[in-house]
């Protein structure tokens, strides 16, 4: 990859984490669970939820995915598009019904394989 490209993605990501933690949080909220329900409902563990909620990593592309699935709100939605976007990701549009969005066959970049650590426990 690119090192400028890589440069603006890091960027990107970065300056999105605020309105991401705020995602997280505000999906787990509306769903009425806590974290250590959102971390087994995501196959992560507790302290991962509550290091993506205070900012501190990034979710994995995958998780991200999950993530959007449940999402309803602009403001659920926004943030973690954008990130998916500054990685090379696109999704399907969500639809109008409420379920849980569909998405787009997605490969798994090499980069994402390597970071999956970060975000999954």
């Amino acid at each position: 990859m690119n090192t400028s490209r890589r440069t603006r993605r890091s960027y990107e990501i970065t300056k999105d984490r605020p309105l991401l933690s705020a995602a997280v949080l505000s999906i787990r909220k509306r769903m009425d669970i806590n974290q250590a329900q959102l971390g087994r409902i995501l196959s992560i563990a507790q302290n991962t939820v509550s290091r993506w909620e205070r900012g501190q990593i990034v979710p994995a592309t995958w998780q991200l995915i999950n993530l959007y699935q449940r999402a309803r709100t602009e403001e659920e939605i926004r943030p973690i598009l954008q990130i998916l976007e500054a990685r090379g990701v696109s999704l399907a549009a969500p639809d109008a019904s409420g379920e849980p969005h569909q998405t787009a066959s997605i490969p798994a970049p090499a980069e994402d394989l390597c970071s999956a650590g970060e975000g999954a426990s």
